[in-house]
């Protein structure tokens, strides 16, 4: 019998040594066949305040650059296929605050 066997821990890793490893990469190489070998992110909706999948084919990184204080400064947000805005003053208008 293995020496780093948990008390109380199932026979065969009592037997054979921790299982928990050989366990996580069967189960990680399941969800990968399901979800086609790549995991998705989370990615935040910065005008709908919400999480969504970086699957979301119609998503986009907004910037805006503009002068603070004499300097050049670019603020940039990301949007969610459902709350990309139709214009660019909206979305000055709608998430710069100083």
């Amino acid at each position: 019998m293995p020496s780093h066997v948990i008390r109380d821990a199932h026979d065969k890793c009592r037997a054979y040594g921790c299982q928990i490893t050989d366990a996580i990469n069967l189960v990680t190489k399941e969800v990968q066949k399901k979800m086609g070998s790549q995991f998705t992110q989370a990615l935040w909706c910065d005008f709908g305040r919400h999480c969504f999948s970086s699957r979301d084919t119609g998503k986009k990184l907004l910037s805006v650059q503009g002068e603070v204080d004499g300097e050049i400064v670019t603020e940039s947000w990301t949007a969610c296929s459902q709350h990309v805005p139709q214009s660019p003053t909206q979305t000055v208008a709608g998430e710069i605050s100083t």
